[in-house]
């Protein structure tokens, strides 16, 4: 008895292949934009309408009231106010902040008080590290652990908004949190916590978006 065995020999069409390599480039492609996103931090933009205020030079901060550098000295806390104006109906401020000399570890950020007896720090030291701290009458609570953060620089951008009784906040555009606030802000500036001596921290730029009344 004979057996005869057929080998199929199956063939690839050429366009196949080609779909095939078309799709893993593509998929490889979405792959890295999706990892370059997530390492920058990008996650929000800035509000699209014009802002209601900026400053970005040495006249326009004085304008504000602000130094465009401000110094600090060992475990000093200073706090620089915007203009009470500047914080009506505040919807969104980001500011560009950046430390230029002393030792490298010097705590700078925004500030905000809902009342005069409620202050809300945001943190960041360029050693890589955040924290956020509420403190309501005289006393302080911690509402984000000093830690270590991805994509904190030489230089940071930091940015809140409060919205519908929360206040979201981003650093260099990633988020960090959203907290619960039945009080919009009255009082919005700039706060360094200076951790050695003669540290400074240079104020890049400050924008701000008010909600129309």
């Amino acid at each position: 008895m004979t057996t005869n065995n057929k080998t199929l020999n199956a063939t690839v069409p050429a366009w196949a292949t080609t779909a095939v390599q078309v799709l893993l480039v593509s998929v490889l492609a979405s792959t890295l934009a999706i990892a370059v996103i997530v390492a920058r931090g990008v996650t929000d933009p800035a509000p699209s309408e014009p802002p209601s205020f900026s400053a970005s030079n040495p006249a326009e901060l004085r304008g504000l009231g602000l130094a465009p550098q401000l110094s600090a000295d060992q475990l000093d806390t200073q706090i620089h106010w915007l203009p009470d104006t500047k914080a009506t109906a505040i919807n969104t401020f980001i500011a560009q902040l950046a430390q230029t000399a002393g030792t490298t570890g010097m705590r700078y950020g925004i500030v905000l008080e809902t009342d005069s007896t409620r202050q809300i720090q945001i943190l960041v030291a360029e050693t890589g590290f955040l924290g956020i701290t509420s403190q309501q009458n005289n006393t302080q609570r911690t509402l984000y652990d000093w830690q270590r953060w991805p994509h904190i620089t030489n230089g940071n951008t930091l940015q809140v908004r409060y919205q519908d009784a929360a206040l979201t906040i981003w650093v260099n555009r990633e988020l960090v949190q959203t907290l619960a606030l039945d009080a919009p802000p009255q009082r919005i500036g700039i706060v360094t916590l200076a951790t050695d001596t003669q540290q400074m921290l240079n104020i890049h730029s400050l924008t701000g978006w008010q909600t129309a009344k």
